[in-house]
């Protein structure tokens, strides 16, 4: 790419700005974030536990580390969206990114663990501001064909990389427990990065954002966008069943050992990118088609693992539900951008976070309700799957009836001399 400067690429008109492989990967670092913020202090738990063993309570504080940020997603993303939208994308990405590094990096330097928690505040919402804009400028930058493979892209390079931050999160926990903050460092290049190689994006008048759907752009679309937020809830619900539980359902299978666990589940994860890349393939299925295919795989998945006997069949069954997964929200998150006018993407986007947080939320409550009901965790998966797969026969016909024709359209891409 030519441009080499933030000045520069400033000074383009629009016509002349096409964002490609460089933007596209900048992106999905910038989504991946989030990820990180959790994964990399996971693995510090135990020895977080031992520092801080004298402070009232710790075992239900260290983990708020966690929770915290996933709590300040969920109720500042709207806020963010709107902001991203009234002052601009490379704005709120730069204020992002250097929150994120200050307060992430913030524990390393720290010994009191009521100021460690504060700072989890500050890292929480600048992931509501990442995820928000990242997501958003996906929409903005790619259009048609370009934009679903660079959505499932995104999904894919986010999973894969939250496989690799686990192991380097545990590596680095194994010198102490400040060492896996250390990963926050990440945000210097990549602040570097979008300085120099992301501009803010203009107004096109292209049918994926709404134009030609809804010509008036005064109004946030809240029709057609209340079923986008819905269905999101109730697939955050669903596919969070699978991380939250099958370590216990591992364990009712015979498996005894925490490190085998742990490997059982790695290899099913390999999944989830795999999902993803097959979304960013598959531009020719519409989008309501696709959404009963993830949730299919989903739902048959968790029966099979509920019914399997044996920790080899659920593994496998894993896998399958884990390619679910990354199908699934990656045609979730294009079924948003591609529902949303330019001037609405950024509150549109922040709106659906809150709604798959909230989903992430439900999950546990509602499995341990239904574990509740049938005594074990198996047969909580059978029961979660069943609804599942029902879903995935009932919400196609929900969201085709409810969308916009060229919305659930296979896309096209508008702009043809955009670089493939």
């Amino acid at each position: 790419m030519a441009v080499t400067t933030a000045e520069s690429v400033e000074g383009l008109r629009p016509s002349q700005r096409q964002a490609g492989i460089v933007q596209g990967l900048i992106l999905s670092l910038v989504t991946f974030l989030p990820i990180m913020a959790t994964l990399s202090v996971a693995p510090a738990i135990p020895r977080l536990i031992a520092q801080f063993e004298d402070v009232p309570n710790v075992t239900v504080l260290i983990p708020m580390l966690m929770t915290i940020p996933a709590i300040c997603i969920a109720v500042t993303s709207p806020f963010v969206g709107v902001l991203t939208d009234r002052l601009g994308r490379r704005r709120v990405l730069v204020a992002a990114i250097i929150i994120y590094g200050v307060f992430g990096m913030a524990p390393f330097f720290l010994d009191d663990l009521y100021v460690i928690l504060a700072t989890r505040v500050g890292v929480g919402v600048s992931e509501a501001m990442l995820f928000t804009v990242g997501k958003t400028l996906i929409g903005d930058y790619f259009t048609g064909e370009r934009r679903q493979r660079w959505v499932g892209y995104q999904n894919a390079i986010d999973a894969a990389l939250g496989t690799t931050t686990w192991l380097l999160g545990g590596l680095l926990a194994s010198l102490g427990w400040r060492a896996p903050f250390l990963l926050y460092t990440l945000a210097v290049p990549l602040l570097i990065a979008v300085y120099f190689l992301i501009w803010e994006p203009s107004p096109r008048d292209d049918a994926e954002g709404g134009a030609a759907v809804d010509p008036s752009f005064s109004a946030f679309p809240w029709r057609r966008m209340s079923v986008v937020f819905a269905v999101t809830l109730f697939a955050g619900a669903m596919y969070f069943s699978y991380p939250t539980n099958i370590a216990r359902a591992l364990s009712e299978l015979g498996v005894a050992e925490a490190s085998r666990i742990g490997i059982l589940t790695a290899i099913a994860s390999i999944g989830t990118p795999i999902g993803a890349l097959i979304y960013a393939r598959a531009t020719f299925v519409p989008t309501h088609a696709m959404v009963g295919v993830g949730l299919a795989f989903i739902g048959v998945s968790f029966v099979a693992i509920g019914l399997s006997g044996n920790y080899y069949n659920a593994t496998g069954f894993g896998f399958l539900e884990q390619i679910g997964n990354g199908l699934l929200g990656a045609v979730l998150t294009m079924w948003c951008l591609t529902s949303l006018p330019f001037e609405h993407r950024g509150r549109g986007m922040g709106i659906w976070g809150t709604f798959m947080v909230s989903g992430i939320f439900l999950s546990p409550l509602i499995f341990a309700f239904i574990e509740r009901l049938t005594g074990t965790v198996t047969s909580g998966f059978v029961i979660m799957g069943t609804i599942c797969a029902a879903s995935a026969l009932i919400i196609p016909f929900i969201i085709r009836a409810t969308t916009p024709k060229a919305i659930l359209s296979a896309p096209v891409s508008v702009d043809h001399a955009e670089p493939r």
